[in-house]
This record gives structure tokens, C-alpha cells and sequence, in this order.
């Protein structure tokens, strides 16, 4: 193994350890359910994985989506897949939006790795929000700061909350917290038009690199956590043209691939007629990518999530996730 490729797997460890912590957004639509079937084929409970479920509540939300029928339909999905998760009801205070909330309650249930819809049910039912009310993954810069691993609980929480078997305690959100974007927690975000991942079936994941340590840190996530030996078939992917340098870089992914176990094809190409993040997406749709992974460049300012992998999130068919590196 590489020297970078060992330093990516013990930074990644560092990060997740033994297990991996998964938090999902629900709020009763259908790219919602989407996002929960995701979250519970990703849970390896052999392994001792969680998963914790994040509902965001609105006082206008109709009687059908109000939390109590959101975890009932989240405790069907859930004892049918045989995995347990805790469902986590988030205040959301006026003004604030729903990505700084979900951004605050991820960190505070110190998750790994959010899976997210990319569409709320008020837009797949035509009522779209207002600018920076969205279901939008991605948020605004001005969304906030970045969120911090913190929260206490509530002190004085209703007896509705202070039930185990109905809701966890409340954590009050951090006041340095803001949108997904720039939040250090790593995102998943589940399409409506994201295939339908299921347990009998392998996944087909493209992680697209340039080599940079944020790429590889995605691949590390990809290959010691999500990918399912037997099972799931790895494409590694770099926008380049440099044919001696990417035939040694790929050769490296591949090795890492079979050294634990997982198929992986590699491919290299550049059509300098169009941008990185654009050939990164066709790509994914020739190999027919179940999940594309694509790691922050290092090159966002303030921003942590970069331009290819913003253009990803928002433009990509299928699911993509977006690993975060915290060093960059």
C-alpha cells in the first residue's frame, strides 16, 4: 500500500473508527423514503454501525407529516430491513432553514455521513419554497458557519420527548451551526431520480479522484465503509488526459480495491470541451453509477464544498455523496 493511500485510510478511521454513524433526513415525501431505504442498505449492523433519523418539525406541516405518523412509517422501514434507529425530532427556530437545521442536528448526533433528499414533499408536490427555504443540499454561503460536534440537551424536556420508545432528547441548536454546504459532516444526497438501491442487489459506485488527499480520503470511505465485498463493483474515475501519470495512479486504486477484496474497474479521459464536473457526470451515467463519491477540492474559500462537487450535488441523476475533508 501507497504511503498516501495508508495515511487516507488511518485519517478516515480516525474520523469514523470501527463503525460508521449514519444520520437521515426524514420528513414523509417520497424521495424521503428514498433516502431511508439508502441509509438502512448502508447500515452494517454486523459491524455495530448507527443510524439515527433527523425529522425536522414545521407547525404548518398537515397532520399526516407530523412526527408521529413520520416515525411510524420510519419504524415500518426500518424493523423490516432489521435495523434499529433512534428517530430525533429538531426544532426549527423563525428564520432558520431547514438545511442549518439538519446541518446542526448531524453534528450534534455526531454523524459520519447524512443522507439526504434532495426534494421536500412541498416541492414534489408544486409548492416551491422560497429562496433559502428549499430542500436544497447544498444551501447558501451565507447560510451560516460552520457546525461544530456539539449540543446539550434540552432542560426541560415534554414528556412526549423524555419518552425512549417515542422520541431522543432535543438538542438545541448550536449558534455557530449553518447550512450542508458548509458543514464538516459528509452528505448523501438521494435523488428522485436516484435508482432504487436494494439488499439482494450490489451497488455500483463511482468515486471520481484527482489524487488530491480529499479524493483519496473518499476512496478510503468508499472501500472500508460503504462498498460491500462480493457485492458492489467500484469504478474509479480521473478527469485526465496525462496517460503516464494515470495509468501509474489508477493502477494504485485498483491494487487498493483488490487488496481488500472489492472489483474495481478504473478510467481516465478529458473532453476539454467541457468542465470537470460535466465529464465526471457522463461518466456516471455510461457505467450506470448507483452512487457517484466525490471528495472536496480544497479550492471553495469559505466554502467547504468545492465547485466540481457542488456542481455534482445539484446536477448529478443519481446519488451522489460528498466526503468532506475537515484538513483542507
Amino acid at each position: 500500500m501507497s504511503a498516501e493511500f495508508a495515511d487516507a485510510y488511518a485519517y478516515c478511521n480516525s474520523r469514523t473508527g470501527d463503525v460508521l454513524r449514519l444520520a437521515c433526513a426524514v420528513d414523509g415525501s417520497r424521495v424521503s423514503h428514498k433516502a431511508l431505504d439508502l441509509s438502512l442498505h448502508l447500515t452494517n449492523v454486523s459491524r455495530g454501525d448507527t443510524l439515527d433519523l433527523l425529522h425536522v418539525v414545521e407547525a404548518s406541516a398537515p397532520s399526516h407529516l407530523r412526527p408521529e405518523h413520520v416515525m411510524n412509517e420510519c419504524d415500518l422501514q426500518t424493523s423490516t430491513a432489521g435495523v434499529q434507529a433512534d428517530f430525533h425530532r429538531l426544532s426549527k427556530s423563525p428564520g432558520e432553514t431547514v438545511t442549518a437545521v439538519l446541518a446542526k442536528g448531524a453534528a450534534a448526533y455526531r454523524a459520519d455521513l447524512l443522507v439526504v433528499g434532495a426534494i421536500g414533499l412541498r416541492i414534489e408536490q408544486g409548492n416551491v419554497h422560497a429562496h433559502g427555504e428549499s430542500f436544497s443540499v447544498t444551501g447558501s454561503v451565507s447560510d451560516g458557519t460552520r457546525s461544530e460536534p456539539h449540543g446539550e440537551p434540552n432542560p426541560n424536556p415534554t414528556k412526549e420527548e423524555m419518552n425512549p420508545k417515542k422520541f431522543s432528547t432535543l438538542y438545541p441548536a448550536p449558534s455557530n451551526a449553518g447550512s450542508l454546504q458548509r458543514s464538516d459532516v459528509s452528505t448523501c444526497i438521494v435523488k428522485s431520480t436516484s435508482r432504487k438501491v436494494t439488499p439482494s442487489a450490489g451497488k455500483t459506485i463511482l468515486v471520481a479522484t484527482d489524487d488530491s488527499p480529499s479524493a483519496r480520503l473518499a476512496f478510503a470511505l468508499v472501500v472500508t465503509k460503504l462498498a460491500n465485498r462480493g457485492k458492489d463493483l467500484v469504478h474509479v474515475y480521473t478527469n485526465s488526459d496525462n496517460l503516464d501519470h494515470v495509468e501509474t495512479m489508477l493502477k494504485k486504486y485498483a491494487e487498493a480495491c483488490a487488496d481488500l477484496g472489492l472489483e474495481c474497474k478504473t478510467y481516465a479521459d478529458r473532453d476539454r470541451r467541457t468542465n470537470v464536473a460535466d465529464n465526471i457526470l457522463k461518466r456516471a451515467e455510461t457505467v450506470e453509477a448507483d452512487v457517484l463519491v466525490v471528495g472536496t477540492n480544497g479550492h471553495a474559500g469559505e466554502s467547504i464544498l468545492g465547485s466540481v462537487s457542488r456542481r455534482c450535488a445539484q446536477t448529478s441523476r443519481c446519488t451522489t455523496i460528498v466526503v468532506k475533508d475537515p484538513r483542507m
